[in-house]
């Protein structure tokens, strides 16, 4: 791993500080965000109680494949990072209502997403996505999903069985239809 700047070590400083006093004081929320991190400190992994995580605008290209061992949580921000990629293991965060992904650089989400069967919101907008699993038509409870400005030409039919879904936002991507499903 390259070494970090000051400004780099300054921020994971605070990070740790913030993940020590949650572990202090058996807090489930914790806010790691803004604080210019290009990795996830590790000594995160031992907080098993959170329900919410926010590592949302912070220089991240990657999440390690440990976050899911974070099974208690509910709500989790990784937005406005740079991520190429996501580990299947997110897949193991069933309890999960509400996944932030939106503005990286993600080009495919894993299949595992289909998994997280409690989820109602899932932003996975402003991204480079070519296409999503047709896995995500598992989601039975999805209320909200947001696809636009990406680069989708088409989209599972599976989609369609999402019939709590009251927000489908596919917008400013390239297709030329949607299956016959949505309707």
């Amino acid at each position: 791993m390259p070494a970090m700047t000051p400004e780099d070590q300054q921020g994971y400083d605070q990070a740790l500080r913030n993940i020590e006093a949650c572990r202090r004081e058996k807090g489930r929320s914790l806010d790691l965000s803004f604080l210019g991190l290009n990795r996830v400190p590790s000594e995160l992994m031992s907080l098993t109680d959170l329900t919410q995580l926010e590592l949302h605008n912070n220089e991240l290209t990657s999440v390690p494949a440990e976050i899911g061992q974070l099974t208690a949580l509910t709500q989790l921000r990784l937005d406005n990072n740079q991520l190429t990629e996501v580990p299947a293991e997110i897949g193991h965060l069933a309890a999960l209502t509400e996944l932030f992904l939106y503005n990286n650089q993600l080009t495919a989400v894993p299949t595992e997403l289909g998994q997280l069967t409690a989820l109602t919101t899932l932003w996975l907008h402003n991204n480079q996505l070519t296409a999503v699993p047709a896995e995500l038509g598992r989601l039975t409870v999805l209320v909200q999903l947001f696809l636009h400005h990406n680069q989708l030409t088409t989209v599972p039919e599976e989609l369609g069985q999402l019939t709590a879904l009251t927000n489908l936002h596919l917008y400013n991507n390239q297709l030329t239809a949607v299956p016959a499903q949505f309707g």
